[in-house]
């Protein structure tokens, strides 16, 4: 395995894991919305995580989530339900190396680059230095290495 597919791989994992973690924290918070207390229903996920709602840090978190209208909750946990399975999709497609997978990806990726950076340049932390610098190296790759895509790439993947 060459070192530039070795990459590739690190890409399909981490995108595979983060759909998945989107989408689980999304039904996860959908399984314990109450429409009519938001709060409350912030503070049980907080709790079903393990995580202390007494914290300063997730209590303000509650607090500003706990102010946000029902269909407005409701609407963002489907919206990281649709970003997760779109990462599930990339994942599959980049794993058997279709041409439609990558332009997914970059697009898809690409497109979060500019929030990320919002993000970073209003509040910095290490995990959002993270993410973002691992996105753009994402879409550079990806858009860089057009020969690990397409039918010679699959070819060569299944040995033929």
């Amino acid at each position: 395995m060459r070192k530039g597919e070795r990459f590739l791989k690190f890409i399909i994992v981490y995108k595979g894991l983060m759909g998945l973690i989107e989408m689980a924290l999304a039904l996860s918070f959908l399984k314990f919305y109450d429409g009519a207390n938001s709060r409350e229903s912030f503070n049980a996920l907080a709790v079903s995580f393990n995580l202390d709602p007494d914290n300063r840090i997730i209590s303000s978190t509650i607090e500003r989530a706990g102010s946000l209208g029902s269909d407005t909750v409701t609407a963002i946990a489907f919206f990281v339900v649709a970003v997760g399975a779109v990462n599930c999709v990339e994942a599959i497609g980049l794993h058997y190396r279709y041409r439609w997978a990558e332009w997914l990806t970059v697009v898809a990726t690409g497109i979060f680059i500019p929030f990320e950076l919002y993000e970073v340049l209003e509040s910095a932390s290490v995990l959002k230095v993270t993410i973002l610098v691992l996105n753009t190296v994402v879409v550079y790759y990806i858009g860089k290495h057009k020969e690990l895509f397409g039918k010679k790439a699959r070819k060569k993947l299944r040995g033929i």
